[in-house]
């Protein structure tokens, strides 16, 4: 068997849900035997200077203590940078590897906020909604006890199926005047066709929410073990 062939393998491993045997035709050791070279091999991705419309920001976090920054657009990733943690200078090494796109779609980390505003500081922010959605549900839980968390709930379930800004703050501001409540409204950049998105204040402790029911690359590196 080719490389080529060997590494087609154990990427349809990699990524599919067939057993080494299954995959490789023999034993699981044979099949480790043989694409433990593949394992080292590092992915390059080109630098093309293509200017997107929108790009995914996000990182994901590994054994070792290693975090994958990466930046996705149209199901592609288009940039990777390894580090420890989500900090500014993290994503600024990968941010100064890609021309500013139009649009940004970030979790609402601090370290990646600061770096955008110094290295692409016209690029509009969108708020991952889904990330709010799991924030909201991380408070409220999926069956709140007060008509409040319930209320809320049910707003949180509708920002991704909104198309319009004010289309979802008309209801939320209605909500925020008949409860009182301290979490409040905020947008990156406010404007109507980038939905605001939702910010708890500071919490004191483990403090309950009133409204809720509960508490709540472009790089050479390599990840430890992997050089």
């Amino acid at each position: 068997m080719t490389r080529r062939a060997q590494a087609e393998t154990f990427v349809a491993w990699l990524t599919g849900p067939a057993s080494q045997r299954e995959v490789g035709g023999g034993s699981g050791r044979t099949f480790r035997d043989r694409h433990a070279w593949c394992w080292r091999i590092e992915p390059a991705i080109a630098v093309t200077g293509e200017v997107f419309d929108e790009v995914q920001l996000d990182g994901i976090y590994l054994a070792g203590g290693w975090c994958a920054l990466i930046a996705i657009t149209r199901g592609t990733v288009v940039g990777l940078q390894w580090c420890d943690t989500e900090k500014k200078a993290a994503w600024m090494a990968l941010l100064e590897c890609l021309p500013a796109p139009r649009a940004v779609i970030v979790d609402g980390g601090s370290g990646l906020a600061s770096a955008l505003a110094a290295t692409w500081p016209d690029t509009a922010v969108q708020r991952c909604l889904v990330h709010v959605q799991r924030n909201a549900r991380g408070y409220l839980t999926r069956h709140p006890r007060t008509d409040a968390g319930r209320t809320l709930r049910a707003l949180s379930l509708q920002l991704t199926k909104c198309d319009r800004a004010v289309s979802w703050t008309d209801p939320w501001i209605d909500w925020d005047s008949r409860t009182g409540t301290d979490v409040v409204p905020i947008g990156a950049r406010p404007r109507e066709d980038f939905p605001y998105w939702l910010k708890a204040p500071p919490a004191r402790g483990r403090r309950r929410p009133r409204c809720g029911a509960a508490p709540c690359a472009h790089s050479s590196a390599h990840p430890p073990g992997q050089t």
